[in-house]
């Protein structure tokens, strides 16, 4: 098995809470602080997400933890609308009238977000990490758990962790 980045990515952290609230420091959190520090969003401000997989579920989180007023989520896939939703993700109707829109891209650096994503893990879970996985399995699983995800069916996939 090939692990990209196995010798870099593992990062330390404090005994007690559960791996769920955790599993994602090394991935979905570093890339949706990212995308929500790139997105400058004022005190107040408003910002829509495009697309709202884990990544994009998470920067709506994290973009309302940081003090977005208004966290508008598109997507056409209902359960993820709908997880979006329970957060506070307002979902509006798919137009788009302001002509002053900026789109910024990146890919994110992990390390770069460390120190700053770890005390939200240490807390009381303002981002609803241990929520965040729609489905645990096995890994003897993982062909079934693929197919669910590419299908996009009712079984509501949107992040899988896998259980050795």
């Amino acid at each position: 098995m090939r692990v990209p980045f196995g010798n870099t990515l593992p990062i330390p952290v404090a005994a007690g809470g559960s791996d769920d609230r955790f599993v994602y420091l090394s991935d979905v959190l570093p890339t949706a602080s990212q995308a929500v520090e790139y997105a400058a969003i004022p005190p107040g401000g408003t910002v829509a997400v495009l697309g709202l997989g884990p990544i994009g579920d998470m920067a709506a989180r994290m973009a309302a933890h940081r003090g977005a007023g208004r966290v508008i989520g598109i997507d056409l896939v209902p359960e993820r609308l709908r997880r979006a939703a329970a957060h506070g993700v307002h979902m509006p109707l798919l137009t788009m009238f302001d002509k002053q829109i900026q789109l910024r891209t990146g890919q994110a650096t992990v390390w770069r977000w460390v120190d700053e994503i770890l005390p939200l893990l240490n807390d009381a879970d303002p981002l609803g990490m241990e929520a965040l996985a729609s489905h645990h399995l096995p890994l003897s699983e993982a062909p079934y758990a693929y197919d669910m995800f590419q299908q996009k069916d009712d079984d509501g996939a949107v992040k899988v962790l896998f259980n050795p």
